[in-house]
């Protein structure tokens, strides 16, 4: 695998900028059609006014669950983590199976909490407006709960243990 090497202007660390994005992108698409569950990790950066926040997130997908015309449906779960200084720290879970949805919220700021609550109704209603079924919609303070198999201590935010 040929790797190029740029110079960070900011910090002058190398930075790998080719051939590994191209090379997990295949890698992404050839566990998609094999119909295996998948799990992809990305940060999408935002820029409010003068500051750069991250967006993290973890796509996952499976396969259906039942039997019939069902159990060929994909399902989808997306976990999305971001800290914006106006509204601290957030997770959610967002799980999509054919034309239901389903979302929890989770905030560390209880003004945070009371804010998301009061509009969840609205996110409700333009969800069913692009044709979702919407399952449950919730809100909880706190940190979302570790995923099972986890080592204690680890998220299912990092992609890399940094205590192995």
């Amino acid at each position: 695998m040929r790797a190029v090497f740029q110079r960070d202007a900011v910090q002058g660390f190398p930075v790998v900028i080719e051939d590994l994005f191209a090379a997990r992108t295949q890698l992404s698409q050839v566990a998609m059609l094999s119909g295996e569950p998948i799990a992809l990790f990305f940060e999408l950066p935002v820029r409010d006014e003068q500051q750069v926040d991250l967006l993290q997130f973890r796509l996952e997908s499976g396969g259906g669950d039942g039997d019939g015309a069902d159990s060929a449906e994909r399902t989808w779960r997306v976990m999305v983590s971001f800290h914006f200084e106006h509204l601290g720290v957030m997770h959610a879970a967002i799980h999509l199976s054919g034309d239901a949805v389903a979302a929890t919220w989770w905030a560390e700021q209880p003004a945070t909490v009371q804010f998301l609550e009061g509009h969840l109704e609205t996110l409700e209603q333009r969800l069913q407006d692009m044709g979702l079924r919407v399952a449950s919609l919730t809100c909880a303070e706190g940190r979302p709960p570790e995923p099972e198999g986890n080592v204690p201590g680890t998220s299912w935010q990092g992609v890399i243990h940094e205590r192995a």
